[in-house]
């Protein structure tokens, strides 16, 4: 069977329609717990303020009038058997700086030559992002917590149904990540998880850490250096494409240590962008960022991004996710 295209379009000139950086997230905020209590990989500093859970319906309308009936605050419900202790809704991140509006302006012009300058005095305070893209092991608990997340399956993913409404990841494919989901599975995973999907400026800012906005396409979340086998899963001659491991590639990871944000699969944002169609109407698609098994190295850049329906599942698109940090009073 042939594998479904996923090109990535390196620059684009349409009119990007970002979702602002800050507000999306839910009315929902907490005080960090003391460092001891956050495990040792997230580096939050006892002194952060999170923001968690998913932006309220006043505040994001969802692609073509769609809506969620999300299973908030997590965990709604469990499993037979599973337990959530000990959860922490920032294992397994890291922090990833933020930017003031000049910062975010070089972003915005890194992929289109034409984007509106955000608002002055828009700044980022920085964020958490996760280390790795969502797996089909963590998937499987969300879709195990609440009989609503059931509609969020495909059986095309690598998961099993071993009772109604019980789900567990295919054993040689838990740590993958997860795949045919489409924008509404992975939005409401990260609302039950506490977090948000980044937007497409949040997404570069995890790529290019503390580093400048790239003035040119083929800049990498590890640097300047091509693509080779050991910093990217991406599209090789003679070889059969697939996803693998998340964590795989070590060389390719960010300054953060994020792995995966080039290649393996491509990662849905929270970022849309109107696209024309004939008779003056328009459809509403989903920036998808990052490339994949699918794309060859050149499209895998930091400023490479497709355009996608969020009502499709393809198995070379994924996610992951970031809980944004409260700017200091």
């Amino acid at each position: 069977m042939k594998p479904e295209s996923s090109p990535m379009i390196p620059r684009s000139n349409r009119n990007l329609m970002c979702a602002l950086l800050l507000g999306l997230a839910g009315t929902l905020a907490l005080t960090a717990p003391a460092a001891a209590q956050a495990p040792p990989d997230s580096t939050l500093a006892p002194s952060d303020s999170l923001e968690t859970g998913a932006p309220p319906d006043s505040l994001f309308e969802f692609p073509g009038g769609d809506s969620l009936d999300l299973p908030l605050p997590f965990p709604m419900e469990t499993a037979p058997g599973d337990s959530v202790a000990g959860y922490s809704p920032t294992r397994n991140m890291v922090r990833v700086p933020g930017g003031d509006a000049s910062r975010l302006a070089a972003l915005r012009l890194a992929v289109n030559d034409d984007a509106a300058p955000p608002p002055e005095g828009l700044y980022s305070p920085g964020f958490l992002m996760d280390r790795t893209e969502v797996t089909n092991r963590e998937f499987a608990r969300f879709l195990s917590a609440a009989d609503s997340n059931a509609r969020h399956f495909d059986r095309r993913m690598s998961l099993v149904e071993v009772e109604p409404g019980r789900f567990q990841a295919a054993a040689e494919r838990a740590d993958f990540p997860v795949a045919y989901v489409d924008w509404f599975g992975a939005f409401a995973y990260a609302a039950w998880a506490g977090k948000s999907l980044p937007t497409e400026e949040e997404w570069m800012l995890a790529g290019l850490g503390g580093r400048p906005a790239p003035d040119s396409g083929y800049v990498y979340p590890w640097g300047d250096d091509a693509v080779d086998t050991l910093k990217a899963n991406v599209l090789r001659r003679g070889g059969f494409p697939d996803s693998r491991t998340v964590a795989s590639y070590a060389r390719g990871a960010s300054p953060e240590g994020i792995y995966d944000l080039s290649g393996n699969v491509a990662e849905w944002t929270l970022t849309e962008e109107a696209q024309p169609l004939p008779g003056g109407t328009e459809q509403r698609l989903i920036v998808v960022k990052g490339g994949s098994f699918l794309d060859p190295p050149e499209n895998v850049t930091l400023t490479a991004r497709a355009l996608r329906h969020p009502r499709e599942r393809l198995g070379s698109v994924g996610f992951r996710c970031i809980i944004r940090l409260q700017p200091e009073p």
